[in-house]
């Protein structure tokens, strides 16, 4: 327990198995974690039983978790839980007990062990167990509220395909679920869906994107919008990007061959440090303006076509040449955001050079 304290002689003990360069990494509280999982007195432990605690102890001493995300990892392994899902260093405390929670129900947490906040997954978690059919709650997108509506609405039998749209608000949403489920019209109130014809077209429009057919005065005009626009705007811009983010990791779950490739580890750090990087400096967003306004939204509407073209309605009436065009175009926008990242990083490497030199000749000056 956190309150526990350990004391200088647990913490020797600790010293002598691991060392005192690994020791020293962790507070108290967290050696404390440490010690507690497993026998350390020599004379009460067999070198057999020391060794089987070395091997799983790494999987939760990291000087990044909490004491208490370490007491959910200590206890999934003591009760031979996964724990691969709560190592990911994007979850919060509150996350990792939730997704700790589901697999000791042994809930399907696939779906959602990425993306996630707590209270998301919380509400996930409690339809399954529910027996509900949780599919159309798969979407980080979606905040507490409308999780909660779509829960009511699946309880209810109302087809969840029809109103567990993102698009929707939960004001729009839990007035949409009322008009069905007290059998009013509700059509008027969703929003306008886009006919197969439209997303047939959106392939040769990005053809005529990549192969430069876009006029120069249209992106000179753009890239003058970033630069003219305040800290807020960008910020802002950069909130519109998680949340493509979120969706283009929730679209992947489709399809295993989508999912391999925009989760790549690369891609997503990738995407983590350039918005990490526009955070921090607003003004780098002028180097910034493919991946604000092409790369990141064109992504996440290709995957979700994808995702829309996989579904049993659609495969049928899907050619695989048009998957497999899909794809490429997908794996084409996921190497475009590394390679413009690097391009940007360029310019960012380029503009501290010449404040160097600057700041050298104003010395030289003085």
């Amino acid at each position: 327990m956190l309150d526990e304290k350990i004391t200088m002689r647990e913490i020797k003990r600790l010293i002598d198995r691991y060392g005192s360069e690994f020791v020293n990494k962790f507070s108290k509280d967290q050696l404390w974690e440490i010690y507690d999982f497993g026998p350390y007195n020599s004379y009460d432990s067999t070198q057999e039983q020391l060794r089987k605690v070395d091997e799983r102890v790494f999987e939760f001493a990291r000087p990044e978790y909490t004491p208490a995300r370490m007491q959910y990892i200590k206890r999934a392994l003591k009760e031979n839980i996964p724990t691969y899902p709560l190592l990911d260093n994007e979850l919060t405390d509150f996350a990792v007990e939730c997704l700790f929670t589901s697999l000791s129900l042994n809930l399907d947490i696939s779906g959602y062990a990425r993306g996630y906040t707590g209270s998301q997954i919380d509400i996930i978690s409690l339809a399954q167990t529910e027996g509900l059919d949780i599919t159309h709650m798969l979407n980080p997108a979606f905040d507490v509220d409308q999780l909660q509506i779509i829960r009511m609405g699946l309880r209810d039998g109302l087809p969840a395909h029809e109103y567990a749209l993102p698009e929707l608000n939960s004001e729009k949403m839990q007035q949409v679920y009322l008009n069905m489920y007290n059998g009013e019209k509700y059509s008027h109130l969703l929003p306008k869906k886009e006919i197969p014809g439209e997303k047939q077209s959106f392939f040769a429009t990005l053809k005529s994107f990549f192969s430069g057919s876009k006029s120069q005065e249209t992106l000179v005009n753009e890239q003058l919008m970033i630069e003219n626009q305040s800290d807020e705007y960008v910020q802002e811009k950069l909130k519109t990007i998680n949340t493509l983010r979120a969706k283009i990791a929730s679209n992947a779950f489709a399809a295993a061959e989508v999912h391999k490739l925009v989760n790549d580890e690369t891609l997503l750090v990738t995407i983590d440090d350039y918005v990490r990087s526009l955070r921090d400096d607003s003004s780098r967003a002028v180097y910034a303006h493919k991946f604000l306004n092409i790369c990141m939204p064109s992504l996440e509407r290709l995957t979700r076509i994808y995702k829309d073209l996989s579904t049993k309605s659609m495969q049928e009436a899907t050619s695989t040449e048009t998957k497999e065009e899909l794809l490429e175009s997908i794996k084409t926008t996921c190497q475009m955001i590394k390679d413009d990242y690097v391009a940007y990083n360029q310019h960012v490497l380029l503009d501290a050079t010449y404040e160097i030199e600057y700041i050298k000749q104003k010395s030289k000056e003085q």
